[in-house]
């Protein structure tokens, strides 16, 4: 292994832990926090939520039937559904999402929940 060779290695390494350490660091907590829901590609449902909000349930429809969600002190998950609607149970086997890049996906049904910002101007870690 040559000079070079090591080198690279350690510069790729440190990357991917600079990486890593600034996305486990503490979100601002000062923007509002939005709970997205989407169905087929669609944005059905956009939810405010806050970490006063105690079990929290939201229901929403779909092709399929009536699916919800909890929402718990900021954090939100997919409450399980019939396994003829949803046969897998992937999505409420996620359990809890808290983050911006977090996202709870149903397939069967083409669900997607995710936390979402009012504000769209913001630097997301693509843009920086």
């Amino acid at each position: 292994m040559t000079r070079w060779d090591k080198i690279i290695i350690v510069s790729v390494l440190l990357i991917g832990f600079t990486g890593m350490f600034l996305l486990s660091l503490p979100e601002d907590e000062k923007d509002e926090k939005y709970v997205s829901i989407s169905v087929n590609g669609r944005e059905t449902d956009k939810i405010l939520i806050s970490k006063n909000d105690k079990n929290r349930i939201i229901e929403f429809e779909f092709e399929g039937g009536v699916g919800s969600i909890e929402i718990n002190e900021g954090a939100v998950r997919m409450l399980e559904m019939d396994r003829a609607i949803c046969p897998e149970g992937i999505c409420s086997n996620t359990g809890w999402i808290t983050r911006k890049h977090q996202t709870i996906i149903c397939l069967p049904n083409k669900i997607a929940v995710s936390f979402d910002s009012q504000s769209d101007d913001e630097l997301d870690g693509i843009s920086y």
